[in-house]
Order: C-alpha cells, then sequence, then structure tokens
C-alpha cells in the first residue's frame, strides 16, 4: 500500500532512535535509484512502525508516498523489533569488495 499521509503514522518509542546520518544516506540512494518497493514500511494495525522508521522519515522529507504493509500476526511488536534488528548486519568493507 502507499500513502502521502504521513500523519496517520507512529513511531514506537521502544524503537531504535531515528539515525540523522542514515535518514541523509537514505535520501540520497532514494533520489539516485528511486524507492524499492519491495521494501515496505512495516506497521501494527494501529500504523506503528515495527520496521523502517528511518526510511519513513526519509520518504516524509522527500515528498514521497510511504510504501507500507501491516503486520497482522499476533508476535508482541517489541519481538518483532527485536529479530528484526538483530538480524541487520553492519557492512563492512570485505562486503563492498
Amino acid at each position: 500500500m502507499k500513502t502521502l499521509n504521513y500523519e496517520q503514522f507512529r513511531i514506537i518509542e521502544s524503537n531504535r532512535k531515528i539515525q540523522n546520518g542514515l535518514v541523509r544516506r537514505l535520501k540520497d540512494s532514494i533520489k539516485k535509484i528511486g524507492y524499492i518497493d519491495a521494501r515496505p514500511i512495516l506497521v501494527n494495525e494501529k500504523m506503528e512502525i515495527i520496521d523502517g522508521q528511518n526510511r519513513f522519515v526519509a520518504c516524509k522529507e522527500l515528498g514521497m508516498p510511504i510504501v507500507y504493509a501491516i503486520n497482522k500476526s499476533n508476535i508482541e511488536n517489541d519481538i518483532i523489533i527485536s529479530e528484526l534488528n538483530k538480524n541487520q548486519l553492519i557492512w563492512r568493507l570485505s562486503d563492498y569488495v
């Protein structure tokens, strides 16, 4: 789904904080190649962002539609957030080579 209604989304306080440097890099990347719809912002039924808060801010600042998917599982938000965050690896120089 896509929307320009940014006000319907909420940031979950227990999630990682917005990282200005990451938002800046995401905006640069989106300007260069566009937004990849296959990486939607993941929200719960209350429109709270479970995954993708930095992508959300980048798209909002660029005035772009928010591509999102609603998670309808019964798993608690904090568990999903924890699992998704621990599986995101930091790229090292060898990953780029």
